[in-house]
């Protein structure tokens, strides 16, 4: 099965073309946002060369949140505008659960943060211990930063752009439970976001292009 998968809610976009499980092509560019000038771009840059066309794709999947609003918007359209158009499925992803996939082999578990201002983070808490699909120990949610260190009790390893931004206070409050990645780690990746959106699929849990919708989490 060919599935276009992409992020488009954090400061980066990323693309990737996947045969079931297994990546063909991924495009990562940190572009601060302006999703809506190079998504359709990096979809068409990426096809062109993995010698694909559009007409191939058999499934979509993208992350529906949490994030930037207009980031998730944008994603979701052009979800939208792809099923349609090509009458196929598409599976929407935790942005927090893709996120996590990046620390599959670190045997302990993952806190991906995301920054929601007002001292404020999109949060979850995963085990990967012992699954090839992260674990919900805590769903994704938004807290005070406070209030997730307070659910910490065990060596977590943090990423996303909320760990970068409150590192220092992680540090210093979890002391040695807190633990940080390599920094391309924490950068979302689309492979990931192709094979969580895969496994929805046969798990019967993709949806058609009208049921699709992001998923805020703040009002």
């Amino acid at each position: 099965m060919l599935i276009l998968a992409f992020d488009t809610s954090t400061r980066t976009i990323s693309v990737a073309l996947l045969e079931d499980e297994s990546p063909l092509a991924e495009l990562t560019l940190s572009v601060d946002r302006h999703h809506s000038e190079t998504l359709l771009t990096a979809i068409n840059s990426l096809l062109s060369m993995s010698n694909k066309k559009i007409s191939q794709l058999e499934l979509l999947s993208c992350t529906i949140g949490p994030g930037s609003f207009t980031g998730l918007r944008i994603g979701v359209a052009t979800a939208k505008g792809f099923a349609f158009a090509r009458d196929i499925p598409v599976a929407g992803v935790s942005t927090l659960e893709a996120l996590a996939c990046n620390q599959l082999s670190s045997g302990m578990f993952v806190c991906p943060l995301l920054d929601a201002k007002k001292n404020q983070v999109y949060c979850a808490l995963y085990n990967v211990s012992a699954a090839s699909s992260p674990e919900v120990v805590i769903s994704d949610r938004l807290l005070d930063i406070a209030e997730i260190m307070a659910e910490i009790n065990a060596p977590t390893t943090f990423i996303g752009e909320g760990a970068v931004k409150y590192r220092a206070l992680l540090k210093q409050t979890l002391a040695g439970k807190a633990m940080f990645p390599a920094p391309h780690s924490n950068r979302l990746m689309a492979a990931a976001v192709g094979i969580l959106g895969f496994r929805r699929y046969q798990e019967g849990k993709a949806c058609n292009a009208g049921t699709l919708k992001p998923i805020y989490i703040r009002p």
